[in-house]
């Protein structure tokens, strides 16, 4: 029995005509393989390891509180508190992350939270706990307070090895 006749496909014509050893599927890889024109494929950049298991500049914790600090100041002054203010508790986490960001210090990674509330009759306790390296990893908290309304920015820088 021919090939032809064992893999009606190939008389249609959908498969190139070629003996097959083992398996139409077998053929269509090898054919696949053959017309594949290597100078038109991608090249892919393969990196080394480098093994660092600390930063080279480690993030500062003073730059950060400056920037948690003027963050608030410029988005929250002759702000009041309203039922909107969860929302915009959200863009100013995000704009405090990527000023984080922005500072361009390699493999670290920063989660942020912003409070804000009511100053009157009102009081919070936060907490947090995490798992991280003590010689690597960091945080940095600034409040506000001004015109009734109170905001707590956190951010944690956390080294990604």
């Amino acid at each position: 029995m021919s090939t032809a006749q064992r893999h009606p496909s190939i008389a249609a014509g959908r498969l190139p005509a070629m003996e097959l050893s083992g398996s139409a599927r077998a053929g269509m890889i090898v054919t696949s393989a053959q017309t594949r024109d290597v100078t038109t494929a991608p090249l892919m950049r393969h990196y080394e390891n480098t093994y660092r298991l600390e930063p080279k500049d480690p993030v500062s914790v003073s730059t950060l509180k400056k920037i948690i600090a003027d963050t608030l100041a410029e988005n929250l002054t002759g702000r009041t508190y309203s039922a909107d203010s969860g929302v915009f508790a959200k863009i100013l986490a995000e704009k405090i992350k990527q000023k984080a960001k922005d500072l361009g210090i390699p493999r670290y990674k920063y989660v942020c939270t912003v409070v804000l509330g009511s100053r009157e009759h009102a009081s919070i306790s936060m907490t947090s706990r995490c798992v991280w390296n003590k010689d690597t990893d960091t945080f940095a908290e600034a409040i506000y307070e001004k015109d009734g309304l109170y905001a707590c920015g956190v951010i944690y820088g956390v080294y990604t090895e």
